[in-house]
């Protein structure tokens, strides 16, 4: 599954949440090494997408919407890979969710150097 220009994309932290969502723009990928930025120096979280334009977003992890909240609320069980389709409908009511609690959060765009 590649990611495509207009794609929504869900940020999720483990053992936190959903933190946030956003547009794909223009989609670049890369996979640093272990140690390359704080999040990847147990080896792990390796994979950075660029181009995404973040909507709504959460000031800190701690904010995220949980997983048994996704599962109660949503139907949704947090995912088990970096990249996985979810059901449209079922994202489109989280999305409806973080716009709520996070709208006016952060507005971002990221990028892969």
């Amino acid at each position: 599954m590649d990611y495509v220009a207009n794609d929504k994309v869900i940020a999720y932290a483990s053992r936190y949440g959903a933190i946030g969502w956003g547009v794909v723009s223009s989609p670049s990928y890369r996979l640093i090494t272990a140690g390359q930025d704080p999040f990847s120096k147990n080896g792990l979280h390796l994979h950075r997408l660029g181009g995404i334009e973040w909507q709504d977003v959460a000031r800190t992890v701690r904010e995220g919407i949980g997983a048994d909240e996704m599962r109660a609320k949503f139907g949704l069980a947090h995912p088990i890979q970096t990249k996985c389709a979810i059901n449209q409908a079922k994202a489109g009511q989280l999305i409806t969710e973080m716009k709520k609690r996070f709208h006016g959060k952060a507005k971002v765009t990221s990028s892969v150097p």
